[in-house]
């Protein structure tokens, strides 16, 4: 379904704010819609939406209940449906089911629907369906002539579909040419992306899409993450397998989308699907491979019996038994460790899954209790059973998460000594040395290391990029590993897109950087990712003194997304850096109303505006605490980039107070920790009096003749396809 708001470009023009309002109303009007009527929800693109019904007497019966709810919101439509073939060639969706609807939809009335004479055949008897001809018109594109009718619909009920129906139709595949596929266009034609990889080219590629619940309580999804988990773990030891990740296969939980689209989107030529039961200590287990460029289900496996360390056994002979039906080799190394057990008590087996759970809940939530619950469930664990080693990289991963690195690197040597052929240990203590600790060598040496034991791990390709970038600021070798992290199969992984960003951003290559954030927003897993790869965008264009830009993409996300902290905060830097210090002030009002946190850099930012308003003593009280809270900071020995940060917003300080001389040695220091820190600096509203000083200009040109340098040095790479991003 695509849909066509009629006026819509017009409201967007004089009313942006109620634009964006409709736009909403309109989705989620439409979405219980289609999948009321049994239908797929295909693409969404602008005020446009495709979508895919069994028979015309849905798509004709949805139509009108959307048109109907439409109106009830003030909001008009157009709509045109026609049955015909569908043909998928190359990146495109082609085929008469497209072109009619959309010629259709050109011709209708605002508020109508408009059906071509194929669909009226079909709906012609139906109760409740009321049909008028309007003509026989030749359309563009079309050999002959079209009937066009115009219906309306009485509201019919229709009978919900089951959990179990849902499963089924989601593995309904028809490949190259979809017969009869009804097509609902309302606003004009559509065109889906497939890849264009030749099935040879992705035959050892794998998605497993998470696994379905299917406990009477619904109350087991932790152990169908640690499923996933498992089965991914044991795939991506398998060197000659592309696997994708977690992060990127996280959209599909739930969901109902045809085979064939998620084969679309991931770019995988095999799929495996699964559920759970778990009742007590009774288990059944389900799996089966399905080849996603037919559908076909190859073979499905079942596991049926107790919660015993029996299941691993089972994980292994899965992961095997998937390698053998890709003809991808295991060699007698890998097999090995695909048969490596991580526990023989399954009491801290399941106590660790439910201590995984609280972490990735923390991802969404970013509340320390979610850590505090995970560490006393590893910590469980470990009681149950001391010889666990997970549980001790879960015990590390915590403490690193909230900042007790030495804490952190204990359990991660404890994690190394236990399994010193497996890659946990080093990935976690390497990547925590040279992105955190400012121990950029040593954390390479150990990511090699861990590369070595599993060259096709995505994270640890990552983790080795990102301290390239942060720990090396070896921009040219850290694009280089996160385009190895892409070529290990995870296209779709929104932490390797942020990252790439981030390196351009670096580069002051502000096109690319904007690129790539936008393919991390597209990806994140949650609203909170999405929020912040939002401000990130904006922020690209703030640098660039592109404000207006910038003020307008946060509009855009902030009425579409539940981001209204983060577009606040992205509001307050744009309003700054303006100068409008009254308008930053209202929104920082906004924020402490809203009881939002404050980084030190954002509270020296509210310090100079608070000068600035002449609030003199609230300025240099908040001045006081930044200092002391930095100096601390600065005793603990964090990252370089961690250390520029800090020594800038010293720099900061004393040029609230006038103290020139130290703010240029603070900047000088900053700049020799992580030289990306000066970048942007120009339109910063207090660091405008070192504008004219020959120090500042010194620094602001070493780096950007360094970055000059650079970027020249990444487009011969480029065009010499040494980096194909």
């Amino acid at each position: 379904m695509f849909t066509d708001i009629v006026g819509y470009t017009a409201l967007m023009g004089s009313d942006e704010k109620k634009a964006f309002e409709v736009l909403r109303t309109n989705r989620n009007i439409q979405k219980p819609l289609i999948k009321k009527f049994r239908g797929k929800w295909l693409k969404e693109m602008g005020d446009g939406i495709l979508a895919s019904f069994d028979t015309a007497t849905y798509a004709v019966r949805c139509a009108g209940e959307i048109q109907a709810q439409a109106k009830n919101q003030g909001i008009e439509l157009r709509i045109g449906i026609h049955t015909g073939e569908v043909v998928f060639e190359g990146n495109d969706v082609l085929g008469d089911g497209v072109n009619v609807a959309s010629r259709l939809e050109e011709l209708t009335e605002a508020g109508s629907i408009y059906v071509s004479g194929a669909v009226y055949k079909d709906i012609k008897n139906k109760e409740g369906i009321i049909t008028e001809f309007i003509e026989e018109k030749t359309l563009k594109n079309v050999d002959e002539p079209v009937k066009v009718y115009r219906v309306e619909c009485d509201e019919v009920e229709v009978e919900p579909i089951t959990e179990e129906k849902q499963k089924t139709s989601s593995t309904k595949v028809l490949y190259y040419i979809l017969a009869g596929l009804i097509i609902i266009i309302v606003g004009g034609l559509i065109w889906y992306k497939i890849p264009n990889k030749p099935v040879g080219e992705i035959e050892k590629s794998i998605a497993v899409l998470p696994f379905y619940d299917d406990s009477p309580n619904k109350d087991n999804e932790y152990f169908c993450n640690g499923m996933l988990e498992e089965l991914l773990d044991r795939l991506q030891k398998i060197n000659e397998l592309k696997v994708k990740s977690r992060s990127s296969v996280e959209k599909y939980r739930s969901t109902d989308r045809d085979i064939y689209i998620i084969r679309n989107e991931l770019d995988v030529g095999y799929l495996v699907e699964g559920s759970v039961r778990k009742s007590g200590d009774d288990l059944r287990i389900t799996a089966q491979l399905i080849d996603a460029n037919t559908g076909d289900h190859l073979w499905s496996e079942v596991y049926d019996g107790k919660y015993t360390e029996q299941i691993f056994e089972f994980q292994s002979d899965l992961a095997k038994k998937i390698a053998s039906s890709l003809n991808a080799i295991i060699t007698p190394k890998e097999e090995k460790r695909i048969e490596q057990k991580p526990t023989t008590n399954m009491a801290a087996y399941d106590l660790q899954l439910k201590g995984n759970a609280s972490i990735q809940n923390y991802y969404f939530t970013f509340d320390t209790l979610d850590l505090n619950r995970a560490y006393n469930l590893f910590d469980q664990a470990q009681k149950i059973d001391p010889d666990n080693v997970i549980g001790l990289g879960g015990k590390g991963r915590v403490h690193e998460l909230k900042g007790n690195y030495d804490s952190a690197l204990y359990y991660f040597d404890l994690l190394i000594e236990k399994r010193s052929e497996e890659p946990g240990g080093y990935h976690a203590k390497g990547f925590l040395l040279g992105t955190h600790m400012g121990q950029a060598d040593e954390g390479i040496k150990l990511l090699r290391k861990a590369i070595q034991l599993n060259p096709n791990n995505p994270w640890i390709l990552l983790g080795m990029g990102q301290i390239y970038l942060y720990g090396k600021e070896d921009y040219v070798t850290a694009l280089k590993y996160f385009q190895k992290a892409l070529e290990a199969g995870q296209d779709s992984n929104h932490p390797i897109y942020n990252n790439i960003g981030i390196a351009f951003l670096s580069l002051a290559e502000y096109s690319k950087a904007e690129k790539y954030f936008r393919l991390a927003l597209k990806y994140a897993d949650n609203t909170t990712q999405e929020c912040i790869y939002s401000r990130v965008i904006s922020n690209i264009f703030n640098l660039q003194g592109e404000f207006n830009k910038a003020e307008h993409f946060l509009d855009s996300i902030c009425f579409i997304m539940n981001c209204k902290s983060e577009c606040n905060r992205g509001k307050f830097y744009i309003l700054f850096n303006q100068k409008d210090f009254e308008g930053a002030n209202e929104i920082y009002n906004k924020l402490i109303e809203s009881e939002n946190t404050f980084d030190v850099g954002d509270s020296v930012t509210i310090a100079y505006i608070f000068k600035k308003l002449n609030k003199e003593n609230e300025s240099n009280e908040i001045l006081k605490r930044c200092e002391k809270s930095i100096e601390n900071r600065l005793v603990n020995n964090p990252s370089l980039p961690r250390k520029a940060w800090l020594y800038m917003n010293l720099s900061s300080i004393n040029l609230i107070l006038n103290e020139k001389e130290e703010a240029l040695s603070f900047l000088t220091e900053a700049v020799r920790c992580y030289s990306n820190i000066i970048l942007g600096l120009e339109v910063v509203p207090e660091f405008e009096e070192l504008q004219d000083q020959p120090e500042f200009k010194a620094l602001l040109k070493q780096v950007q003749d360094e970055k000059a340098a650079l970027r020249v040095q990444v487009k011969e790479m480029e065009e010499q396809g040494e980096l194909d991003l």
